[in-house]
């Protein structure tokens, strides 16, 4: 079975006809149509049904699609290996990360990793956790940093930290009364309880944090009253700044607001974490690039701090 009947077949399948398929390729529909039949030999099944006029999957076809897929990602995959073997120095590494988060870690982390390997490139797809988690599956990414919680089964994930969830209330409302001290130079507490009657902002359901502040709220008694959802943290911070509820944030927004309008930070008793995790498919080996820059993600985790804004 060659490789490039494989990708023919892809093609096909892509574009929906033989002539659509052979135009793209280059080739001809007879040269085409002599390739699949000769791939269908070797499976031993027929991969479209040839009475339509269009060409429809078989049974046969629609498992081969997925499968001949993941051939080839893995051809690929060897390749890429074998070239990093050959020079271990240089290579692209594909990693998948939220906007919000590649704005406050990336610029701490690439510039002394690019200093440390400068033959290293990168590619960046930035975009909601479930968004990246699909393109890890598809060998689009070698790697995401994405919360751990809730788990995709066919991925691996390794935490690489904790970020604690705070809630976030206008400085200005009076809740604020309720608040009881925190420890020593810490951040005070309130109970969740307390907000009852607050409309809430949350992030959208596609974010997988957005569950779990509806699941504190119900654990305190209570269904949130959502007047807005957003995809992005730094807008519900602002928002909750200019007074439209309250919400929950990460630990690392506590400084980034001018301190003059900045919201009031509480901790939540017990304190609620969720854990930062890398994810890759489930028996893929990383390669030697990715364990390099997400090693050096690891390490930079543990000492970022957010500046504060001015």
């Amino acid at each position: 079975m060659r490789l490039r009947s494989i990708e023919h077949f892809l093609a096909i399948v892509r574009e929906g006809s033989f002539s659509a398929a052979a135009e793209k390729l280059y080739i001809s529909q007879s040269a085409l149509s002599q390739q699949i039949k000769k791939l269908e030999r070797e499976l031993g099944g027929t991969l479209f049904d040839r009475s339509k006029h269009t060409a429809e999957l078989t049974d046969v076809g629609a498992l081969f699609v997925e499968d001949g897929g993941q051939i080839l990602q893995i051809y690929q995959h060897t390749l890429r290996r074998i070239r990093e073997i050959q020079d271990p120095a240089a290579g692209m590494v594909r990693f998948g990360i939220s906007p919000f988060y590649s704005r406050y870690y990336l610029p701490s982390i690439l510039p002394p990793l690019h200093r440390q390997y400068p033959d290293i490139k990168y590619e960046v797809v930035e975009d909601y956790s479930g968004k990246l988690e699909a393109l890890l599956l598809e060998r689009k990414l070698d790697f995401a940093l994405v919360p751990s919680l809730p788990e995709n089964p066919k991925l691996e994930y390794k935490p690489v930290f904790l970020e604690e969830i705070l809630l976030a209330v206008n400085r200005h409302n009076p809740v604020n009364r309720f608040s009881t001290p925190g420890p020593a130079g810490g951040l005070p507490y309130m109970a969740l309880g307390e907000m009852r009657r607050e409309p809430f902002i949350i992030l959208k359901e596609v974010q997988k944090v957005s569950a779990l502040c509806l699941s504190l709220c119900e654990q305190a008694g209570f269904q949130a009253n959502v007047v807005c959802e957003t995809m992005n943290w730094d807008t519900l911070n602002m928002l909750v700044a200019n007074g439209l509820g309250v919400g929950f944030v990460p630990d690392l927004l506590t400084n980034t607001i001018e301190e003059s309008i900045r919201p009031r930070y509480y901790r939540l008793n017990p304190s609620v974490h969720r854990a930062y995790s890398v994810a890759y498919p489930k028996g893929i080996t990383i390669n030697l690039l990715a364990n390099r820059v997400i090693e050096s993600f690891r390490e930079s985790f543990r000492s970022i701090r957010v500046p504060r804004a001015i």
